[in-house]
């Protein structure tokens, strides 16, 4: 879908349309957002900067649509809120606690979302957490998740395997 988002961009940026454009961004952004707010809020622990940093990455997607040539929205987005949120514990010296949930604020969806969690945290590391997620409620492929992580598609392919079959045998 991310090409299409590009083909959608520079359509609307070729024929001046504004509307065009700004429906764009809308969808992108009802797509999107809850990713993002979970990219932020697995870094930062802290809700409030999570929804702040979400809207700033969108806020600053919308002001460079006209003049980036996005290879992949998606992508883009995700890594944008990666180092946005990376900047933010830095520069703050915020103390991320291992261990505590994030606060994830995925609409009707958070107290399952939350549930999952809590129930893979307690066999999976932080690493297999964000693979199985990523995968699993966000239907990211192994090359997005492997462009997040800075792995190989084929690691984050065995890394989620792995990952599925050591909570499978946890299970039983």
């Amino acid at each position: 879908m991310s090409d299409n988002y590009k083909k959608a961009i520079e359509k609307a940026i070729n024929q001046g349309n504004e509307r065009a454009l700004e429906e764009v961004f809308t969808d992108i952004y009802y797509r999107y957002r809850n990713l993002v707010y979970f990219v932020a809020a697995r870094i930062t622990r802290q809700r409030e900067e999570a929804e702040d940093i979400t809207q700033e990455v969108f806020t600053r997607f919308f002001n460079t649509m006209k003049t980036t040539e996005f290879r992949n929205v998606k992508y883009w987005l995700v890594t944008v809120a990666r180092n946005m949120a990376i900047n933010y514990v830095k520069s703050k010296d915020a103390a991320v606690v291992r261990g505590d949930a994030p606060f994830l604020e995925i609409g009707a969806e958070k107290s399952e979302v939350g549930m999952i969690i809590e129930k893979l945290r307690r066999v999976l590391t932080e690493e297999e957490i964000d693979i199985i997620i990523l995968k699993l409620v966000f239907d990211c492929s192994f090359r997005e998740i492997a462009a997040e992580k800075g792995i190989t598609a084929d690691a984050a392919k065995g890394k989620y395997r792995r990952a599925i079959k050591k909570y499978k045998k946890s299970a039983d």
